[in-house]
C-alpha cells in the first residue's frame, strides 16, 4: 500500500469492507477491516458449482468514517480442482454377449464419468475386475481418449461349461479421492457386468484384440507401421480373412486387404504429434462373419532429422583461436534454430567451452593449455523444440602458424602427431634412396665409376676379387715393380688376376694395356657413341685408381714382418654364413696337387668355375 498523507494519522487509517460479491448467495468470503485479508466463510467452495468469484472491495481512510475518502477494487478469485468427485459409471449393470473360444477379442466398452476437470488426474479413469475373474479370463483397459472401459475376452470361454459369466467392474482415478465436507463418502464406484456365452461358429479372432504401436511422426506416405491380422478360430490360421478400417475412423491410416498391413495414408500434422488414437479394424471370413480389434496408435515426435553439425573436423594452431561450429538441420520451424549446444561428455566439458555466437553457431576453445594432439568432443545440437543430435567433432590441435601447415584430420590419438616436417622428411628420404639406386643401376649397367671415391685404408675396405689369395703377381711395371712371374689362366678371367689383363663387366670389357693406357672394346649391340661413353668413363677411373691400387696389391704381397708372401690369405671381416663350396683357391698352383672331387657336387652355377680351375 502507497500512502501520500502522513503516515499515523487518521488521513492513512484505512478501512476495508466488501460492497459486493458475485454470485451473491451464498456469502463465501470476508474481509479484514483493518489489514484487508480476505478469508473465506465456508468450506463449501466446488469449483464444479462455481468456478469463479468476483468480489468488490472499498478502502476508506479516516478509520473508516462516511467523511473520509474512498476507492474501490475488484477481486477475481478461481477455485482450483481437486479430486472430490469420484468416477462413476452411466449404468449399475451392462450386459454383452460372446461366442465360446473366443481369444484376446473385445466385447464391451464401458463409459467412465467424473465432474472433475477433463484429462487431468482427477478426471482419468482406471478399471480393475473385482469379482467374477477368479481364472483370469477377462481383462480390461482404459481408452485414454474417450476414457471408456474396454473388456476383453484373454482366455477362451466353454458354452458347454457355462453360458453366463457375472462380472463386477470398479472404477477409480489416478490420483487419490479427497473426501470434502459436501462430497459423499463413496471413493469407488462399480458396476456389474454380465456377459453370455453363445455356441455358435466364431468369425475371426486378432491376436492380440487391443495392439499398441509407436508411429514416428516424420513417418511418409507409404511406411508400413505394423501388421494386425485376425485368425479363424476353427483353422487356426488367416488364409481367407479380408481386413477393413470401421468407417468413421482415423483418415490417415489404411490396411491392407489381405495382408492385414497397416502404412501411413497422409503427413501428420502438429495436432497428432505425441497423442494416442484407437482405431477399430474389422475382420471378414469367407463367410461373412466379423471379427473386431483395436490398434492403440502412439504418434511420437518427428526425430528422423535432428540439428547435426557441419563440417565436423577442424584444425587449431598454437595461437588457440577458437573454431566456428555451425549446426544445420532440414526440418521447418519449429523444429529447427535458435540451437543450444552443449558437451556431452564430461571428461571433454572441463577442458573445452563453448561460447554462443548466434542461433546457428558457437565458437569452441581450450580452457587451459593442452597438449598438441587430435581430440573428439561429443557436442549435442538442441533444437527449438528440445529434440537433439550428438556429433562427434574432431579438432587437430596443432603446432602451426597456419591450418595449411598441419593438413588434414588424422585418426590418432592426442598424444600422437606426424608434423608437416616429418612428412617432408620421409618424402625426402624416398627421394634420396631412389637417386642412389638409379646411379648404382646407371654405374654398374655401363661400365662407369664416378670419381668421387672415398680415401680409405687398405685393411679396412672388402675388395673385390673372385678369390681369397691376392692372386699371381702382376707383370705392369707400371703399377708396382714385382718380380717376373707368370699369370695363370685361372686368374686372367677372375679376382685382382684381371689386372694388366682384361676386365669384363656384364656386355662390356676393357683392356689395359701394359703402358697404362686403356682402350674400350667394341660392344656387341651397342653404338659408337656408348662405347666412346664407356672409354671416357674408364680411363677417368684408372687415373684416379692407378696409385692407390698398386699400394694395395703391394700391401697384400707382405706378412707381418713386410716379408714377401706367394700365399698369403689377407684376413676379411666377418659378414654372415660362409660359402657352402668352401674356398676356391683351388686356382692356385699349390691347389692343384690336392683332391678335387668336392667340385663334382657344386651346384650349376660354380661348375663353369671348376672347370677353369682344374687342368685338364
Amino acid at each position: 500500500m502507497l500512502y501520500r498523507d502522513e503516515l499515523y494519522t487518521l488521513h492513512t487509517a484505512l478501512k476495508y469492507r466488501i460492497v459486493s460479491e458475485e454470485p451473491p448467495f451464498p456469502k463465501m468470503f470476508s474481509v479484514h477491516p483493518e489489514s484487508g485479508v480476505i478469508t473465506t466463510l465456508t468450506s463449501q467452495l466446488d469449483r464444479e458449482i462455481i468456478g469463479k468469484h468476483l468480489l468488490l472491495i472499498e478502502v476508506r481512510d479516516m478509520a473508516g468514517q462516511p467523511f473520509g475518502l474512498c476507492n474501490t477494487g475488484t477481486v477475481v478469485i478461481n477455485v482450483k480442482d481437486v479430486n472430490d468427485n469420484a468416477p462413476y459409471f452411466g449404468h449399475s449393470s451392462y450386459d454383452t454377449k460372446v461366442l465360446e473360444n473366443r481369444v484376446n477379442v473385445e466385447i464391451l466398452r464401458i463409459p467412465c464419468l467424473d465432474k472433475d476437470e477433463p484429462n487431468s488426474p482427477a478426471w482419468n479413469c482406471r478399471f480393475s475386475i473385482v469379482k467374477g475373474n477368479d481364472d483370469n479370463h477377462f481383462a480390461i483397459t482404459t481408452d485414454g481418449r474417450t476414457n471408456e472401459g474396454i473388456l476383453c475376452v484373454v482366455k477362451g470361454l466353454d458354452y458347454e461349461t457355462t453360458n453366463l459369466r457375472i462380472l463386477e467392474i470398479a472404477a477409480s482415478n489416478e490420483i487419490p479421492y479427497v473426501v470434502v465436507p459436501y462430497s459423499s463418502g463413496l471413493a469407488q464406484s462399480t458396476c456389474t457386468v454380465r456377459v453370455n456365452i453363445l455356441d455358435d461358429d466364431e468369425g475371426p479372432v486378432f491376436k492380440p484384440c487391443l495392439l499398441p504401436i509407436t508411429i514416428d511422426g516424420c513417418a511418409a506416405v507409404g511406411t508400413a507401421v505394423g501388421k494386425y491380422l485376425a485368425e479363424d478360430p476353427e483353422t487356426g490360421n488367416s488364409e481367407g480373412i479380408r481386413y477393413r478400417i470401421a468407417p468413421g475412423q482415423s483418415n490417415w491410416i489404411t490396411i491392407d486387404e489381405n495382408s492385414g498391413e497397416l502404412r501411413i495414408a497422409k503427413l501428420f500434422g502438429n495436432d497428432l504429434i505425441g497423442r494416442q488414437c484407437n482405431i477399430t479394424v474389422l475382420a471378414v471370413d469367407q463367410s461373412g462373419k466379423t471379427g473386431t480389434g483395436t490398434v492403440l496408435a502412439t504418434i511420437g515426435a518427428c526425430d528422423r532429422d535432428y540439428p547435426v553439425v557441419t563440417p565436423r573436423e577442424f584444425i587449431m594452431c598454437r595461437d588457440r583461436k577458437p573454431v566456428y561450429i555451425t549446426a544445420v538441420t532440414p526440418n521447418e520451424s519449429p523444429y529447427s534454430a535458435p540451437f543450444r549446444f552443449d558437451i556431452s561428455d564430461r571428461s571433454m566439458d572441463s577442458g573445452w567451452q563453448t561460447v554462443q555466437q548466434d542461433d546457428k553457431s558457437i565458437l569452441l576453445s581450450p580452457r587451459t593449455d593442452i597438449p598438441y594432439g587430435i581430440y573428439k568432443i561429443p557436442v549435442t545440437v538442441r533444437d527449438n523444440k528440445g529434440r537433439q543430435g550428438t556429433s562427434v567433432v574432431s579438432v587437430n590441435y596443432c603446432d602451426c602458424t597456419t591450418p595449411s601447415d598441419c593438413g588434414t584430420v588424422r585418426q590418432v590419438s592426442p598424444a600422437v602427431t606426424l608434423g608437416v616436417w616429418a612428412i617432408l622428411a620421409m618424402i625426402l628420404g624416398s627421394l634420396l634412396l631412389l637417386l642412389i639406386l638409379i646411379t648404382l643401376c646407371g654405374c654398374y649397367g655401363t661400365g662407369a665409376v664416378s670419381k668421387h671415391v672415398p680415401d680409405d685404408l687398405a685393411n679396412q675396405n672388402l675388395i673385390i676379387s673372385n678369390t681369397e689369395a691376392p692372386g699371381e703377381e702382376v707383370m705392369d711395371p707400371n703399377i708396382i715393380p714385382l718380380q717376373t712371374a707368370t699369370v695363370n689362366s685361372c686368374d686372367q678371367g677372375v679376382g685382382m688376376g684381371t689386372i694388366g689383363r682384361e676386365v669384363k663387366t656384364g656386355g662390356q670389357s676393357f683392356e689395359m694395356s701394359k703402358g697404362g693406357h686403356q682402350t674400350l672394346e667394341s660392344v656387341r649391340g651397342y653404338g659408337q657413341s656408348t662405347m666412346e661413353q664407356g672409354r671416357y668413363s674408364y680411363s677417368e677411373w684408372q687415373n684416379f685408381m692407378h696409385s692407390r691400387l698398386g699400394e694395395k696389391v703391394y700391401m697384400c704381397r707382405q706378412n707381418e714382418e713386410n716379408k714377401h708372401s706367394e700365399d698369403y690369405v689377407l684376413p676379411y671381416n666377418y659378414e654372415g654364413r660362409g660359402s657352402l663350396a668352401g674356398s676356391v683357391g683351388c686356382c692356385s698352383d699349390h691347389q692343384e696337387e690336392e683332391v678335387l672331387d668336392f667340385l663334382d657336387q657344386l651346384e650349376p652355377k660354380f661348375r663353369t668355375l671348376a672347370e677353369t680351375c682344374v687342368k685338364r
